[in-house]
């Protein structure tokens, strides 16, 4: 008991700074703002052009510390963005007042666990990277599916293998360069570190495996792609049936 507790309280610490230092991490990492464009555009793609893009409401489901739902809320959408972590959710809180956005709101709510207030509101949800981690992702799924209206779209990305450092780097090595390589190692090492410290069974998938896990949980599939760090991630467009 007492080394579980100790391993907890290592991955809160990790996590904190972790949280505290992303916006360091991925301002300057290139393939992650490449990712949140590629994001912001699937969103442009479901949501059309509107009058007033306030009537677009958009979903982002562990939105951590904003990074995209600031993004989107660029766009002019009306965001609520869900956590479980509530210090996640304070320091999202806190960039929002600092920034005077006011198109964007966070709560504390694990979209996978707690009851989720809102039934068929959003046009347009996105998970980036959270089926992976998060122990129940057919209820994450399933509560997504709930929150968006009939015919309303969705992207899911999800890890296909592990960010392992050495594999990763040599990859982007034989693909892109040095250059590019070393750049990665900027994202790649906290991600490793943060990563070590977590006690869950990654659910990494392929796309065949996303596919049946979004079908099942009634989404028809529209696109599918590889898509960031070496291709690391499958990403998936698809509508609520």
């Amino acid at each position: 008991m007492k080394g579980l507790g100790l391993r907890q309280g290592l991955e809160h610490l990790v996590a904190v700074g972790y949280g505290l230092s992303y916006d360091a991490i991925v301002s300057s990492f290139p393939p992650y703002r490449a990712l949140l464009e590629e994001v912001a555009d699937y969103a442009k793609r479901s949501l059309g052009v509107r009058r007033d893009p306030r009537s677009a409401h958009v979903l982002d489901v562990a939105s951590g510390i904003g990074t995209l739902a600031f993004r989107l809320a660029r766009e002019g959408y009306t965001i609520v963005g869900l956590d479980g972590v509530e210090y996640l959710v304070e320091i999202a809180r806190e960039k929002r007042r600092e920034r005077n956005v006011a198109n964007v709101a966070f709560h504390r709510v694990d979209i996978g666990g707690d009851e989720v207030p809102w039934r068929e509101v959003f046009d347009f949800a996105v998970s980036l990277h959270t089926l992976y981690w998060h122990p129940r992702p057919a209820q994450v799924l399933a509560a997504t599916r709930r929150a968006l209206r009939p015919g309303g779209h969705a992207l899911f990305l999800n890890y296909s293998r592990p960010a392992r450092v050495l594999p990763t780097f040599k990859t982007i090595r034989a693909s892109e360069g040095w250059g590019a390589a070393l750049g990665a190692l900027r994202w790649l090492l906290p991600t490793a570190l943060f990563e070590g410290f977590r006690s869950y069974t990654p659910h990494y998938t392929e796309a065949d495996a996303l596919h049946g896990l979004l079908a099942d949980a009634g989404f028809e599939i529209l696109e599918t792609r590889r898509t960031f760090l070496a291709d690391i991630s499958c990403l998936a467009w698809v509508r609520r049936t």
